[in-house]
């Protein structure tokens, strides 16, 4: 489930610079490449133009393998460290890059560690604000946590929820992206706190629903206004918006009626329109009511037959003394 608070295409999207930021279940190691791997791979097959910052590319412990070393290593991930030692240092690691989007799965060490839910969601709050510091339209991707194999973070979970709707701004939205359903840390980490492959697969899939949603809400390049509608009706699109053919204004062509009933009313590519200049060319009143009732249609609204159709003999067809004579109800002599 991914929590947008916020009120392009993959080929408009330019150079996002991400940010992923957290602790060890970021920065990865051990022999494992921890999610960003996968994330990154999700991101070049769906198309998009991003790089990856931060002020470290390296892991923990023993790297992966080299072929698994096949992405942007660059991230903001730390080893055993709680929200507030990021808070404490992030400031500094800013000046060497600005992120349009960060990424932040923080808390795992403070609920494990006792630290409140207060105190952790206070030290994620300075992090946002050094990240507005630096990019006021920064967009914030901020996770509920996995699990652990010895402890379930539901709880700390429910407070991210909670808390973090507050935290939104118009320019700088905070979106919460739930790690937590569906991982099973009994068999998707592979010690008590660090995805295995499967783990990472799963937590590379959220971010990256949850980042095309962001980076599609990003605001695109226009192009030029092309109708691709079957119907011709003068409205395309530029890439960014719904647009009118034309400088703003679709070409209008000659006003053509083909409606079966041939009412008069055509479509000139425009908009409805009268054929014929505006008026359409009335003919002959007919009259092919099988009951002859002296109603009839020229080609533009109803008409009266003849003005005043002819009246017959008054025939009475039911016996009751009225009849019809060809233009009214009449008594039958």
């Amino acid at each position: 489930m991914v929590l947008l608070l916020v009120n392009q295409s993959p080929a408009l999207a330019q150079n996002i610079q991400i940010a992923p930021i957290g602790d060890s279940i970021t920065q990865a190691g051990n022999s494992r490449p921890g999610y960003r791997r996968s994330l990154w791979l999700k991101l070049q097959q769906a198309g998009y133009d991003v790089d990856f910052v931060g002020s470290q590319n390296t892991f923990h412990g023993n790297p992966p393998p080299s072929s698994e070393q096949d992405f942007d290593l660059d991230h903001e991930g730390h080893w055993a460290e709680e929200a507030g030692d990021i808070a404490n240092s992030i400031d500094r690691w800013l000046r060497s890059y600005t992120p349009d989007i960060a990424i932040i799965h923080l808390g795992t060490n403070d609920f494990d560690r006792g630290q409140s839910n207060a105190s952790t969601l206070l030290e994620l709050g300075s992090i946002f604000s050094s990240l507005r510091a630096d990019n006021p339209q920064v967009k914030i991707l901020v996770a509920e946590i996995i699990p652990m194999k010895n402890k379930d973070t539901a709880r700390f979970n429910s407070a991210i929820r909670e808390w973090a709707p507050a935290q939104s701004a118009s320019a700088s939205p905070v979106v919460v992206v739930d790690q937590y359903t569906g991982y099973n840390a009994a068999t998707d980490n592979y010690d008590n706190y660090h995805p295995n492959a499967e783990g990472e697969e799963k937590m590379a899939a959220r971010w990256f629903s949850a980042l095309e949603q962001v980076i599609n809400a990003r605001e695109p390049q226009s192009g030029a206004c092309v109708d691709t509608d079957p119907v011709g009706d003068g409205w395309g699109w530029d890439g960014a918006s719904s647009c009118r053919i034309g400088n703003g204004e679709p070409q209008a062509a000659a006003c053509e009626d083909t409606d079966p009933v041939g009412d008069g009313w055509g479509w000139d590519g425009v908009s409805s329109c009268r054929v014929s200049n505006g008026e359409p060319q009335v003919a002959a009143c007919v009259d092919t009511d099988p009951v002859g009732d002296g109603w009839g249609w020229d080609g533009s609204s109803s008409c009266r037959v003849s003005v005043e159709p002819d009246n017959g003999a008054c025939i009475d067809s039911d016996g009751d003394g009225w009849g019809w004579d060809g233009a009214n109800s009449c008594r039958v002599e």
